[in-house]
């Protein structure tokens, strides 16, 4: 997240994840950042099955043209077949 205000704090809320639980935020924004300054907050994905997952994350803050600020997530989950190998020594 960039402040990009010459000289107000961005004051940012809790921010909510809407839509699939498959996202979930691990580290979430700071509750305030500087004019000019940026920070990082990270969003996890883990499907709970194979398929499209969508969800729309929003983030509360004090500027006045973008709050809540939201965007798109989207993930595919994979199905990934199992690998079988047998060893042995043919004394079936």
């Amino acid at each position: 997240i960039k402040n990009e205000g010459a000289s107000t704090d961005l004051t940012i809320g809790t921010a909510t994840i809407i839509g699939s639980s498959d996202f979930t935020i691990l580290t979430s924004p700071p509750a305030s950042i500087m004019a000019g300054s940026t920070a990082n907050f990270s969003i996890q994905y883990s499907p709970s099955s194979s398929g499209s997952s969508f969800a729309t994350i929003s983030i509360p803050n004090n500027d006045a043209n973008d709050s809540p600020f939201t965007f798109d997530l989207t993930g595919t989950g994979l199905t990934v077949a199992p690998e079988i190998e047998v060893l042995g020594n043919n004394d079936l």
